[in-house]
This record gives structure tokens, C-alpha cells and sequence, in this order.
């Protein structure tokens, strides 16, 4: 079974993870005003997310 494993994964192109392209993009900021603009960006996409679900969000 880990040989088939092994296949797949080598067939399959692997994608960075969203936290991962998040984090890229947070570090291409050029100074701190960039840079908390960008993490705003991010609280309200995931705030936006949470309200898609149906969760509750603590403030």
C-alpha cells in the first residue's frame, strides 16, 4: 500500500498549502505598514469565512 502511496504523490503535483501561500505573501510585505494592511486583509477573510459557516466569532 505505500508503494501506491508513493506513485500518487510523485504523480500528483503537489500545491502549496493556503498557510503557506498566506505566509509567502505576508513576506513580501515592504515595511510595517504593508504588512499590517496585508494581515488585516487576512483577519477579514477568515472572519468572512467563519460567518459563511455558520460559526460564532469571538471579539
Amino acid at each position: 500500500m505505500s508503494s501506491l502511496k508513493k506513485i500518487l504523490r510523485n504523480l500528483v503535483p503537489s500545491f502549496p498549502s493556503q498557510r503557506e501561500r498566506d505566509e509567502a505573501w505576508l513576506n513580501e510585505s515592504s515595511d510595517l505598514y504593508e504588512l499590517e494592511a496585508r494581515m488585516a486583509v487576512l483577519d477579514r477573510r477568515g472572519r468572512q469565512a467563519q460567518l459563511n459557516s455558520g460559526a460564532t466569532i469571538a471579539y
